[in-house]
């Protein structure tokens, strides 16, 4: 019997198109800040858009944003909002040099060995030679991080900062940063529990990293990186 492709069915189980939001513009917009890409209007590529939330904010704070999925549905919904849009499958078009980014939410965990590198390799064709990749996924070194990892089974293997660290060593890629992707949001009811919270998870995190391993390192359930070419990393 043939297993079902679970990607056949992703967007109905991912409910897009519904009103539920998981990303709100403040997240993109302190994602960009501490990614280093605050303040200034940027051309990207965002690699694996699902929804299209991202594009759709970064299209409204004034970037220019190409998108690239591997779903024909959403990739139709995108078109139909006025995105440019490329199946995965045809990303050789895009041209080199062209992005000063890369945004990949939540797409590194669904990757296999051979995606990662075609990843790599796409990254360092078409971004500029200062660009950067900056990629969302579970964190791995969390230790709840299973809700969001498990949660789905199109996801592939667990994933730290580390481990992309390795991954990505032997692709002339270097991670020049990792960090917990936080916001702020509107409002002082709502910015007072989030900043609260957040004070909680870094206490938590201070004790267990300098309990166990002597340092501190992102524990959030995601966890995001900064990618950059080799030889401009150093």
């Amino acid at each position: 019997m043939t297993e079902p492709n679970l990607y056949d069915s992703y967007s109905t189980f991912m409910r897009w198109g519904e009103t539920t939001v998981v990303d709100r513009p403040e997240d993109f917009e302190q994602l960009l800040a501490d990614a280093g890409l605050g303040g200034r209007t940027l051309s990207i590529l965002d690699f694996g858009f699902g929804a299209g939330g991202f594009m759709d904010w970064a299209r409204g704070a004034g970037h220019s944003v190409t998108g690239v999925e591997i779903l024909p549905e959403m990739i139709a919904a995108a078109a139909a909002r006025g995105h440019r849009t490329v199946p995965a499958a045809e990303s050789d078009r895009l041209g080199d040099g062209a992005f000063d980014a890369i945004v990949a939410l939540d797409v590194l965990e669904h990757l296999d060995r051979a995606g990662f590198v075609a990843l790599m390799a796409l990254a360092r064709r078409t971004l500029t030679p200062t660009g950067v990749l900056v990629a969302r996924f579970p964190n791995a070194d969390s230790p709840v991080f299973g809700r969001y990892h498990y949660g789905d089974l199109t996801h592939g293997r667990p994933l730290s900062a580390d481990a992309v660290r390795q991954l990505c060593h032997t692709e002339a890629m270097r991670v020049v940063k990792a960090f917990n992707p936080r916001s702020i949001p509107p409002g002082i009811g709502r910015a007072l529990k989030r900043r609260a919270t957040y004070l909680v998870r870094d206490l938590i995190e201070i004790l267990l990293g300098y309990v166990y391993f002597g340092i501190r390192f992102p524990m959030d359930p995601n966890v995001a990186v900064t990618l950059m070419r080799a030889e401009e990393a150093r």
